[in-house]
């Protein structure tokens, strides 16, 4: 069946009258422009319509501890299917709309599917704020000479790591999800307190751990510690066992003087029937 088409005289504007009726089609239907000729088209049928719209742009910026607002409108004709990734990765739910953390950064992917039809969407977010030092550690090197210091601290932009006293550059770990990971070598000549600050344009965050300059010192004391915790481990294992003996034997003593006073009853009853029964022969 061909397509029913109208065809223009030679002023453009105006169809010649052979042009009917007959020629146009039942279905709802639009107009498309092909050279000389008019064609009329099908509009695509209500049961496969899937349109999606979300309200962020490419690039989100937010501050730590503030909220997304994300929200995702769907016009389909039959219940379709979401999904998020994140980074590539596969989530089991949309990504986090309140309290943002600096973890929450990434670049998200959404697909929304009602079968054959397929819609997507994506953005990057970005989470901004001050910095915060989350671990501050000492470690020994395995040479047992130097002391590794390591300061973990959290903040977008990168933050800068600094600190009071002179050390080797081990490692620093890529910024990631607004995490950056830093590590020194020292060989300390005295006993020291050592400061790690870190600083961006938001804020900065400092923080102080003691480093000895005996190599051994910080392993005896942990060593006095955790011979305190089992001493006094071991004392209240021995006073439960001594208090268990202890109620054992009352409750052994008690039972043993009842039957005492039992039997102590009933020598005296017997007593005191003879001596009845020697004074009634006596009265006779």
């Amino acid at each position: 069946m061909g397509l029913p088409c109208c065809e223009f005289g030679p002023d453009r504007d105006k169809a010649l009258p052979s042009c009917g009726a007959s020629n146009v089609l039942s279905e709802p239907n639009f107009l498309l422009a092909v050279s000389s000729r008019t064609l009329a088209v099908p509009t695509p049928p209500r049961d496969r319509l899937l349109d999606i719209k979300l309200n962020l742009n490419k690039t989100v910026i937010r501050r730590a501890g503030d909220s997304l607002n994300l929200s995702l409108d769907i016009d389909s004709s039959a219940k379709p299917t979401v999904s998020w990734t994140k980074g590539g990765v596969k989530m089991n739910k949309e990504p986090k709309n309140t309290e943002l953390a600096y973890s929450d950064a990434g670049f998200y992917e959404l697909e929304v599917t009602m079968g054959p039809l397929r819609r997507k969407a994506s953005f990057h977010l970005i989470v901004e704020g001050a910095p915060v030092i989350r671990n501050l550690l000492k470690q020994h090197d395995k040479d047992g000479h130097h002391k590794v210091l390591i300061c973990e601290a959290e903040g977008s932009p990168m933050p800068a790591v600094s600190w009071n006293i002179n050390g080797t550059l081990i490692d620093e770990k890529s910024f990631d999800n607004g995490t950056i990971t830093h590590k020194i070598a020292v060989v300390p000549s005295a006993n020291l307190s050592v400061t790690c600050t870190v600083s961006n344009s938001f804020g900065i965050d400092t923080r102080v751990i003691n480093v000895s300059s005996h190599p051994s010192e910080d392993d005896d004391k942990t060593k006095l510690v955790v011979g305190v915790v089992v001493g006094l481990l071991v004392a209240a294992l021995v006073i439960a066992v001594a208090y268990w003996i202890y109620m054992k034997k009352s409750k052994q003593g008690s039972w043993k003087t009842g039957e005492k006073e039992n039997g102590s009853s009933e020598e005296e009853k017997k007593l005191e029937e003879k001596v009845e029964e020697n004074s009634q022969k006596a009265d006779v």
